[in-house]
């Protein structure tokens, strides 16, 4: 599945990214910082997974939303505490084992989402989710 990440916390991209990069049924395609260059991206290229950071909420990210394509799942994601070590280098195991569990369950979520999608014009209310 084709993911992008937006976030203007560069912490939330690397530690996302990682995910991402090690799981098997992710392809990382491109992070964005500013709403309108994700937006134009998403119109160009398929976008199965939107990593969205729930922290970056003005009103620019309304009208964010609004540009996103239907068949396209939204994660959530957290503030970056959870990838960050004290010495503020992103730790290695960038989840707890609770936050782990959250993400894969977002990504099953997704795929189950995008299967039904795929078999017919799905129309959820449940096309995000939050870890």
């Amino acid at each position: 599945m084709n993911c992008i990440i937006v976030t203007q916390d560069l912490l939330t991209e690397k530690g996302i990214k990682k995910l991402i990069l090690e799981s098997d049924h992710l392809h990382f395609l491109s992070a964005f910082q500013v709403f309108d260059q994700a937006s134009a991206y998403m119109v160009e290229h398929c976008v199965d997974i939107l990593f969205f950071d729930i922290q970056m909420y003005d009103f620019d990210s309304i009208e964010f939303i609004y540009t996103i394509p239907e068949d396209t799942f939204v994660i959530f994601v957290p503030q970056s505490d959870s990838f960050i070590s004290m010495d503020g280098t992103v730790r290695e195991k960038p989840f707890s084992d609770l936050m782990m569990k959250r993400f894969r369950e977002g990504i099953d979520e997704a795929c189950f989402f995008l299967s039904v999608n795929e078999k017919e014009k799905y129309s959820a209310t449940h096309d995000y989710f939050i870890i």
